[in-house]
């Protein structure tokens, strides 16, 4: 059989309120939760060690040395002397969470800030790289201003010295190009070889003296970027986690309609009945709401939509009887409360109502159901015609229409199998048949040995399947004695198919 798109979402559709309760609740507490839960902002600061970044051209130890030291500053800024210290900078009771990162291959130190206020997020950042500098040998704090201040005047000094002399050289070196005397010539490279050593020294004591100072020194802490005022908060936002969070609640949801549907093995729909069945469905009959009337709704309200629905049962019962007549039907299902009785006595009445002379023959000898709502005694019934040999013409009530007569099942027998499966009730159908067109007998449910001894006397059986109630285990098991017997059946009828589903109308 086919199996169509609309089959796979059946449950989705089936289901679609728990789905939209399921997302509805995990988009309420979503809700609850994000509004309690504060903005969370995010800053940080980068440091480097050494100045090789400014210097055009650093050496191997200039460039090797500071990402060797870097994991020793990040150690440090996490120890307590660097906390601490910004606390009591800062008169915290507590620094809010912050991460130090060594940044591989290079000589960055990275001091990352979460919090929910975002300036004191920028200011704890940027203190911590202030006390971690100051834990630097080159730092400010390891010598006095003015001794920082007399280092600074002397390097610029000796700076200014070795430009002027370099000038110097350069002049002489000029002139020394115009002169044609001896004495001229070497007085000038005396002069220049002076300046020359004269440079040396200088840039000796230059090199000397800024190894002692920050701005020459490689084991020093230099900010590279401090950190800014965040103005948006990390994370996804509060739209977001609510809309992440309803779209989970339907994927849930909608896994639970699939369990639910997996676990549930009630047949449903047409196309879950023909896989259990192999057989046609030939009717689908609506739930009927009057319990008063549920035996002869058909005649009580003829122009209602579950008359009709009988009427196209009638139809095509009457079409499967045109290639091979059938005389006899039992009407039965795989277990009890399925509604078989109604549409036995239904669609008796129906086909009653279409000229047909039909007899209803309730067969159920176990559990009799009609003679107290037809208000028939229960001592002018089938069983009589067994036990007590009267002719069974003589248990007829006719009944809704002049070409309607019931049989009803009368007292419950001891041995109700045997009497079924009897040579008189042979006869008893054989004498039924020439009174009717067409004999509808109301059997016990299939699991009952009842139904099967009947469904080998008569010409067809129509089983009728409960939508919503009927066990697939069950009418799986009717199926296999059926096919077992070679019992020839009609088609099926589903019954109590609700204005839900309106599939079923197609």
């Amino acid at each position: 059989m086919e199996i169509k798109i609309s089959d796979y979402l059946a449950p989705i559709i089936k289901w679609w309120w728990l789905i939209l309760i399921s997302a509805g609740i995990a988009a309420a507490a979503s809700i609850v939760i994000v509004a309690a839960r504060p903005e969370v902002y995010y800053t940080r600061a980068t440091v480097a060690v050494g100045s090789a970044i400014n210097d055009p051209n650093p050496s191997y130890n200039e460039l090797d040395l500071p990402s060797r030291l870097v994991s020793a500053y990040a150690s440090i800024a996490k120890r307590g002397g660097v906390k601490n210290a910004t606390m009591d900078a800062l008169g915290l009771p507590e620094l809010p969470e912050y991460e130090v990162y060594a940044v591989p291959g290079s000589p960055f130190i990275e001091i990352a800030v979460t919090d929910t206020d975002p300036e004191r997020a920028m200011v704890v950042a940027n203190e911590l790289v202030h006390q971690l500098i100051l834990q630097s040998p080159t730092s400010s704090g390891q010598m006095t201003t003015e001794r920082l201040a007399f280092l600074e005047q002397q390097l610029d000094d000796l700076q200014q010295d070795i430009v002027d002399t370099q000038a110097e050289i350069e002049k002489k070196q000029e002139d020394l190009l115009g002169l044609t005397s001896a004495v001229q010539i070497s007085d000038t490279q005396a002069d220049i070889a002076a300046l020359e050593s004269k440079l040396g020294v200088l840039q000796a004591n230059y090199s000397a003296l800024l190894d002692n100072t920050q701005s020459g020194a490689v084991n020093t802490l230099n900010i590279v970027e401090s950190a800014e005022l965040p103005t948006h908060p990390i994370g996804l936002s509060n739209t977001i986690i609510v809309a992440i969070t309803a779209f989970a609640g339907l994927v849930l949801g909608a896994g639970a309609a699939y369990a639910l549907e997996y676990l549930d093995d009630t047949l449903t729909t047409t196309t879950e009945v023909q896989k259990v069945v192999s057989r046609p469905v030939i009717g689908y009959i609506p739930k009927i709401d009057d319990k008063n009337h549920t035996l002869d709704y058909v005649s009580e309200y003829p122009r209602s939509p579950v008359t009709d629905a009988f009427r196209s049962l009638r139809i095509n019962v009457e079409f499967s009887t045109l290639d091979a007549p059938l005389k006899t039907i039992v009407v039965t299902s795989a277990s009890e409360s399925e509604g078989k009785t109604t549409i036995a006595s239904n669609l008796a009445v129906s086909l009653a109502q279409g000229g047909k002379k039909v007899v209803l023959l309730e067969a159920d000898l176990r559990r009799p159901k009609l003679h107290t709502p037809l208000g028939i005694s229960e001592d002018s019934g089938l069983s009589q015609v067994f036990l007590n040999g009267i002719n069974v013409n003589d248990v007829m009530h006719p009944w809704v229409d002049d070409n309607l007569n019931v049989v009803v099942a009368g007292f419950t027998p001891p041995n109700t199998t045997e009497l079924l499966g009897s040579v008189r009730m042979d006869k008893v159908l054989n004498e039924i048949e020439k009174r009717a067109d067409i004999v509808i007998i109301d059997a016990p449910p299939f699991f009952v040995p009842d139904a099967l001894v009947l469904a080998s006397k008569v010409d067809g059986v129509l089983l009728v399947v409960s939508s919503g109630s009927s066990k697939e285990k069950d009418v799986r098991g009717m199926m296999e004695q059926i096919d077992r017997t070679g019992v020839k059946v009609i088609g099926v009828v589903m019954n109590k198919v609700t204005q839900e589903k309106p599939a079923y109308y197609g």
